[in-house]
């Protein structure tokens, strides 16, 4: 039974990643498609950001922790439009006091406490609202996402690995203190869901994560 659902979980696995490639090459093929349309001088924008993050509805690690980051690389299109790629990693812990655990044939009495490791990366576009000294902007990531969860007790460690299909839709402002603009800071809200799921521990069906990034951004002129 064991080795059917891993076969299972292995062609789900599978079916995943294709659809995400595939994904991610119309999402390129788009932009190339849409920067040979005008003229604009474009500039390619780095960002690195602490990263702040609340698991909702997840009753193995729910705990808001800034145990985070992201880095991201944004190139313009136009004045208004930008895409580019982005990877984020984040961890989640939660304690659990003494507590009994039934297994097939007897059960446990344990404390443990549980890590649940996300490492969401893909592509992503965002429009800028205005241009100038501060820019606000709303955005949309999509990709995959791998989540590791492990369970520690003792002795004992449970783990379990799995991947998702990723979107996230985000808000935020960059604020560019000096008039050339090569320098700036960014504050960015985000809500992400991805399909991952598991059954080893506490079945759970979807990742849904809130929260905010702060960062650094370096404006690379072209």
């Amino acid at each position: 039974m064991n080795r059917k659902r891993n076969n299972l979980d292995m062609k789900t696995n599978k079916l995943n990643i294709k659809s995400i490639i595939v994904s991610i090459c119309m999402v390129f093929f788009t932009v190339q498609t849409v920067a040979a349309q005008d003229g604009y001088d474009r500039s390619f924008n780095l960002s690195g950001q602490w990263q702040f993050n609340a698991p909702l509805s997840n009753d193995f690690s729910d705990i808001a922790t800034g145990w985070g980051a992201n880095i991201e690389g944004f190139y313009d299109l136009n004045s208004r439009w930008s895409a580019g790629a982005f990877i984020s990693w984040h961890t989640n812990n939660k304690y659990f006091s003494r507590r009994t655990y039934p297994d097939a044939s007897s059960a446990i009495n344990m404390d443990s406490h549980n890590s649940l490791f996300q490492l969401p990366f893909g592509v992503g576009g965002r429009y800028k609202f205005m241009d100038g000294n501060i820019v606000p902007f709303a955005g949309l990531k999509i990709g995959a996402n791998y989540a590791k969860e492990e369970k520690y007790s003792n002795i004992f460690v449970w783990k379990d690995k799995n991947w998702g299909f990723l979107v996230s839709p985000e808000i935020g402002v960059t604020v560019y203190p000096m008039s050339n603009h090569l320098v700036g800071f960014n504050l960015t809200g985000y809500y992400s869901y991805a399909t991952n799921k598991y059954n080893d521990f506490e079945a759970q069906k979807g990742f849904n994560n809130l929260g905010f990034r702060l960062g650094v951004v370096l404006k690379i002129n072209q």
